[in-house]
């Protein structure tokens, strides 16, 4: 059936393509990550719930823009070797 949508697949372990990349994440409760391997947030859903929703949820993205981190750490360089993540991927949906 066509939908009109689109299907992206993202392959950081070929890559890493993070200075180009625009994603911000949302989890189910709110918590709103610049980079889906990092632990790096900003609590989008208290912004929602504030006396101001519109100016929180601005000021919200603006800081998760600046929190972004330069390049992820996924650690590919030994077979084996643990990951240097702070969190699995799959915590955010990934």
């Amino acid at each position: 059936m066509e939908t009109g949508g689109r299907l992206g697949l993202i392959t950081p372990h070929t890559g890493n393509f993070c200075e180009g990349c625009n994603r911000l994440r949302v989890t189910a409760t709110g918590q709103l990550y610049p980079c889906l391997g990092g632990s790096e947030r900003v609590d989008l859903r208290a912004a929602l719930r504030s006396e101001e929703p519109d100016a929180r949820v601005a000021d919200a993205l603006s800081r998760a823009l600046m929190i972004k981190p330069e390049k992820h750490h996924f650690r590919m360089d030994e077979r084996g070797a643990a990951p240097h993540l702070p969190r699995h991927m799959s915590m955010t949906g990934g």
